[in-house]
């Protein structure tokens, strides 16, 4: 906190004061009139009279604000005397470094705007200060501070008076009691009359609408310019009872207001009260802010009222289309079908949210003053925070394009995609204040296209590969046609059931034919119409296996063969989608822990470690750019093969370990497809069967298997699967091992 500088010549400054024996005197209506009639010109709630002294600043007259005296260096006053020529003006004092921590701007009035003129004697000593406050920033215009400054002038006047009476009150003691008496009267009546005659000439000078009515007909006594031109009836008005004067008060509230304040001897103030003025015989419809003060008598009864007004009709009716105009574009932004956010500060508070947005967040309809990361800590290693965060910090809006932004849904990340945009918002100084978000939900396009891309490249890898396999599976399903036909001809002489079957049979027959007369046309149906036809040879063979079974004699080793056949066509199938799709499909690279993707992995084989009674052993991985599903998938494959290749009468032990490494402490043999300053080794150990290290480069490649498949089963595409995802994310992928005594996979990954 500022302390208050000491002012020049202070010790004569106090003795001057002292002079005056006005500290710690009772309250005077004089000066009590002067505060409330300064609070009223310049519409704010607080006014004071003040004087200083060496320690303290003491209030002589108060409108607004109960205090006795405040300490010197907590003071505004103490400030405003260092300048006995001019005022001091202070529009917002938590902006000012003198006063941002004086505790009557952040503790106990929460004090925001000052203006203050120095009370300056004859002597040119600056004794205190005339001064006006308010609770919220604002501005004097030129004839408010020309009426502070007639104001205190009376206010010196005042004390010039005070310190005559007194000296003059002190000579005529010496001299005779009854003289001074006479004297001293004499110049309190002078005094009074000098005093009514320049408080009249405030009035008659102010620049807001002022008058002075008298007894319970409140005559108009006394209207400056300002009120005679707001009222519209001519300068005739004065000495005329108000109601006759401005005869349209008389079906008006304004009327019964005044007999009240009269009455009680009570002020009333009131904002944007709407009242009817009738000038030149057209009736027009106005809004006031005004004041009725009761003025008293030496015997404290109300002989007349104090009226002050200022017509506020432009700035009513102008905050009324701004309310209706807020108020519609808030129903508009509320209702919007897309999410619109605001946050504010750099915690990113969350100041409004719209029902589209409140959706999609998905934690109830209870966001507003959380903040961002309070109520999405799962974004907090995402692309979309560190873009908020610079939009706040550098004023520049962001507009994302498509961007897959995971979400926690019950517990679980929840892809979704968003166009989305951050605009950031300045308050009147220019600085960034907040943040708005607009976004629209693309998810189901970007997966429609994402679908799109990935099934033509599946479509042209599986016509790529697919149509040797599928020779040799067509030789295999011909081979099953010609068992099934000569079990028609042996079963020809069986019932109307049994030609049912037959026909049934047929028909799976006609259909495994089409498909293979349609292989050049394979990229197209892959995805689905091929899975079709190998269904029905299941479902048909199965309803022939259980109703049928005991009929076909040896040919229903035939039929089981047919059925194992069936089984691996599909699986191959789907590993094969499964490898298209991870080849074509683009790294989203967004932050993703392998630490989590593992967990998921194993809570997935779950029940295939416990039926193995396989130990599984994780150190702490680390986060890494990556696409998390293409990462499950593998570590999906290399845990299963963990688990499926391994040794009969041990245990399966698997071990997956990490560290980092510098790119020069790479193996030789390890060219990652992205070179970068350090790499994340990922090793998936296991004691299994393993495998001659000669056939290293074979088990990458697709359909290619080093163990017989009679005993592991499998497609061969596993492994391919693997390096295709590794190759991705930029890395390498290699293996050690041994027969006999397990394999080690090892995975860089860019750090």
């Amino acid at each position: 906190m500022n302390q208050s500088p000491v002012p020049p010549l202070a010790t004569n400054r106090v003795e001057a004061l002292h002079s005056y024996h006005i500290l710690d005197s009772a309250a005077e209506a004089d000066y009590d009139n002067i505060a409330q009639l300064a609070a009223q010109l310049c519409q704010t709630p607080i006014a004071q009279i003040n004087f200083i002294d060496q320690t303290r600043q003491w209030v002589k007259a108060n409108r607004g604000f109960t205090t006795g005296s405040t300490p010197i260096d907590e003071s505004f006053c103490g400030h405003t005397i260092l300048d006995p020529l001019n005022p001091l003006i202070v529009e917002d004092a938590r902006l000012d470094a003198r006063f941002a921590h004086n505790p009557l701007v952040n503790q106990q009035a929460n004090i925001v705007f000052y203006a203050g003129l120095p009370l300056v004697d004859p002597g040119g000593f600056a004794l205190g200060s005339l001064c006006v406050l308010d609770q919220r920033p604002r501005q004097l215009t030129t004839e408010q501070l020309d009426a502070l400054r007639i104001l205190a002038g009376q206010v010196v006047n005042l004390l010039v008076l005070r310190k005559a009476n007194h000296d003059l009150k002190a000579l005529l003691v010496s001299e005779q009691q009854s003289r001074a008496e006479v004297q001293t009267q004499r110049q309190l009546h002078l005094a009074a009359a000098e005093s009514e005659v320049r408080f009249r000439a405030l009035i008659e000078e102010a620049p807001v609408a002022t008058m002075l009515l008298a007894g319970p007909d409140h005559v108009i006594t006394l209207a400056n310019p300002a009120m005679i031109e707001m009222l519209g009836k001519g300068p005739t008005i004065v000495g005329q009872p108000a109601v006759q004067a401005v005869p349209e008060l008389a079906t008006q509230p304004y009327l019964h207001l005044l007999n009240q304040v009269f009455a009680l001897g009570l002020t009333h103030q009131a904002r944007a009260m709407p009242g009817e003025i009738v000038i030149n015989g057209q009736p027009s419809q106005h809004y006031f802010d005004f004041t009725y003060k009761p003025l008293r008598d030496s015997a404290g009864q109300p002989y007349g009222i104090l009226c002050v007004a200022v017509d506020v009709t432009e700035q009513f009716m102008a905050r009324q289309q701004l309310e209706q105009a807020t108020d519609q574009l808030r129903s508009m932004v509320e209702s919007a079908p897309f999410p619109i956010g605001v946050y504010t500060g750099r915690q990113m508070l969350i100041r409004f949210a719209n029902q589209a947005i409140i959706d999609v967040y998905g934690k109830g309809p209870d966001v507003i003053g959380k903040s961002y990361l309070e109520l999405l800590p799962e974004l907090a290693d995402q692309q979309i925070f560190a873009q908020l965060l610079a939009v706040y910090d550098s004023g520049i809006p962001f507009a994302s394009g498509t961007q897959r932004v995971m979400i926690e849904h019950d517990g679980r990340l929840v892809p979704y995609y968003f166009n989305y945009n951050f605009t950031p918002l300045f308050d009147a100084n220019g600085q960034v204040y907040g943040v708005m978000n607009t976004a629209a939900e693309v998810t189901e396009l970007e997966l429609a296209r994402q679908a799109l891309e990935a099934s033509e490249g599946r479509y042209r890898l599986l016509a790529a590969h697919l149509e040797e396999q599928v020779q040799l599976r067509t030789q295999e399903l011909a081979t099953v046609n010609n068992v099934l036909a000569t079990s028609n001809r042996e079963l020809t002489a069986s019932n109307e059931r049994t030609s049912a079957v037959n026909s049934a049979l047929s028909e799976s027959n006609h259909n495994l034919s089409r498909s293979n007369n349609n292989l050049e046309q394979f990229a197209y149906i892959a995805s689905h119409d091929l899975q079709e036809p190998l269904r029905k040879i299941q479902q048909f063979g199965d309803l022939l296996q259980s109703q049928y079974g005991g009929q076909l004699g040896e040919g229903i080793r035939y039929l089981e063969r047919m059925q194992a056949a069936a089984a691996r066509m599909a699986t191959l199938i789907r590993d094969l989608l499964t490898f298209s799709r991870i080849a074509t499909q683009r790294n989203s690279a967004a932050p993703v822990s392998l630490q989590g993707v593992v967990e998921e992995v194993l809570l997935t084989l779950d029940w295939s470690i416990q039926e193995v009674g396989a130990q599984v052993e994780v150190d702490s991985l680390p986060t890494v750019a990556g696409d998390a599903l293409q990462l499950e998938q593998l570590f999906q494959n290399l845990l299963s093969n963990a688990l499926k290749f391994r040794r009969g009468g041990t245990s399966p032990l698997i071990e997956v370990r990490a560290s980092l490494l510098d790119a020069a402490d790479l193996p030789a043999d390890i060219k990652p497809d992205r070179v970068t300053a350090q790499y994340h080794r990922i090793e998936v150990i296991d004691n299994g069967v393993g495998f001659e290290e000669k056939y290293l480069d074979r088990i990458f490649q697709v359909f290619q298997r080093l163990h017989n498949k009679s005993e592991f089963t499998g497609t061969g595409i596993g492994l391919a699967i693997c390096e295709k995802v590794v190759t991705n994310h930029g890395g390498a992928i290699t293996a050690r091992s041994q027969p006999g005594q397990g394999t080690t996979f090892m995975v860089y990954l860019p750090g």
